[in-house]
């Protein structure tokens, strides 16, 4: 007798092509992530890993070759169920509107609302549920735009939350952050995943946190996976001159044994009186 069938995985990319105007950025690009994990996107700028959330996500169209959410073509999934399925936190955040901090959060159970899009006591109880989660309940009534960067960074998660996704796709989320939102942030996502089963793709510049809080990393390299695999695997001083253009020295983090990167010079840099 036949063994039950795996389940699909939460997120693949299978042969996909993407081009903006006569600019490739992927060729038959594949990649798969399983449910219930956390993954760090890796690479230097321009290599592609906004376009390659964007494409997860639904908002750019592959050339060819296709998106798959669970075993589903993303192209054949409205837009409200996709966003039952799929939260987006992108690197900036412009409101028109002088949105209070529940009113923002309150946007993300839009796909799960009737036909009238009025909110309910279930709307409001999750959203406060994912601001206490977030840490920002105490500022529930605060206008969004008066809110300090790290403030709004965790309104804009909750808000993603508030949609009770699946898989969770984050863009550069400390970017302007100082260190203490930073890890608080990382900290967060990393409790989510680890309780809640949530699949998180994370793009990062940082690749100390991302290592720290992803097993596993995908580092791209001119629109191809040039290393997939653990923080061990992946963060290697022969890869970082290679992706990078940079000498690093890679040293085992003390209190967790993760590698830790400390940048030693640019290659080809240009030296002082020179």
């Amino acid at each position: 007798m036949a063994g039950p069938s795996a389940s699909p995985p939460a997120l693949r990319l299978a042969a996909v092509t993407f081009a903006y105007r006569h600019s490739p950025i992927f060729d038959r690009f594949h990649l798969t992530v399983s449910e219930g994990e956390m993954i760090g996107i890796l690479g230097p700028n321009g290599t592609g890993k906004t376009t390659l959330l964007r494409l997860a996500a639904g908002s750019l169209r592959p050339g060819s070759g296709a998106v798959e959410v669970r075993g589903s073509d993303l192209a054949t999934i409205g837009p409200r169920a996709r966003a039952r399925t799929i939260g987006v936190v992108p690197q900036e955040n412009h409101l028109v509107h002088d949105f209070s901090v529940e009113e923002v959060v309150l946007m993300g159970r839009g796909p799960h609302l009737g036909l009238l899009g009025l909110e309910g006591p279930r709307d409001r109880e999750i959203a406060h549920a994912v601001m206490t989660r977030t840490n920002v309940l105490d500022l529930a009534k605060r206008p969004f735009r008066t809110l300090s960067g790290g403030e709004r960074q965790r309104v804009v998660v909750a808000r993603a939350l508030a949609q009770q996704p699946l898989i969770l796709l984050l863009d550069e989320p400390t970017a302007f952050l100082d260190l203490r939102h930073q890890v608080a942030i990382y900290a967060l996502l990393e409790k989510l995943n680890r309780e809640s089963g949530l699949t998180v793709v994370v793009a990062s510049h940082d690749v100390n946190l991302a290592a720290r809080h992803c097993r596993r990393l995908i580092l791209l390299h001119e629109g191809r996976i040039y290393a997939d695999g653990p923080p061990a695997e992946v963060l290697r001083v022969e890869t970082f001159r290679t992706v990078f253009g940079v000498d690093v020295e890679v040293r085992a983090d003390p209190s967790t044994g993760v590698p830790h990167v400390v940048p030693v010079a640019a290659i080809g840099a240009i030296g002082p009186g020179t």
